[in-house]
């Protein structure tokens, strides 16, 4: 990490949260794919509540206050599952960033995941056989993916709606430039515009 990098980063800033999400993810301490969507929560949430003030120090910032501001100035355009899950990832990159500040690059680690839980019984069962278990996500941020879909862990990206809903992409962690445009592509040949009903015009006298 050059001296400019270690300045920003010892900021306490949103741009110092941003190169330390970057040297997270160097390092392999942490998935891109989980760390992504706490630096992104965090830069909207700041946009929203501080836009004339990038250099707020992260550091002694009231992250109760914030949200709260957020949610005051933006939370008509969020869902409340959307609004819970910004609120979460943005209190995570705060943890995690002071974390640093606090402990320095030698000492600092994240803390572990979760370990797995068992299912006792799969779904339908009556007799309570602990057999045929299968493992839970080891992560807050991944999700098992839904009936249907390719057998392999896929993060969960909540998408808050226009009309107020949530649609959720069960995306893999890595996801290459050709199939993220290919999606984007699918996804703008789902749009549903209803046509303009044209007025009969009625026959001059």
């Amino acid at each position: 990490m050059s001296s400019q990098s270690t300045d920003k980063i010892s900021g306490g800033t949103l741009e110092g949260l941003e190169e330390f999400c970057d040297w997270v993810i160097n390092k392999g301490l942490m998935r891109a794919a989980a760390m992504e969507p706490l630096r992104s929560a965090t830069k909207q949430i700041l946009a929203t509540v501080e836009p004339d003030n990038p250099g707020v120090d992260l550091r002694t910032i009231d992250t109760d206050d914030v949200m709260s501001r957020f949610e005051t100035l933006a939370g008509q355009k969020y869902a409340p599952d959307s609004l819970r899950a910004y609120r979460n990832r943005f209190n995570r990159a705060i943890e995690l960033y002071r974390q640093y500040l606090d402990n320095g690059a030698a000492n600092f680690k994240p803390p572990p995941g979760r370990a797995p839980r068992r299912r006792t019984s799969e779904p339908g069962s009556s007799n309570g056989s602990t057999g045929n278990t299968r493992p839970a996500s080891t992560s807050s941020s991944a999700s098992q993916a839904p009936a249907g879909a390719p057998s392999q862990t896929l993060i969960d990206y909540p998408f808050p709606l226009r009309t107020g809903g949530i649609a959720h992409l069960y995306l893999p962690p890595t996801l290459e430039k050709d199939d993220a445009e290919r999606l984007a592509a699918y996804v703008r040949a789902l749009v549903f515009e209803p046509q303009r009903q044209i007025e009969a015009t009625k026959d001059p006298a």
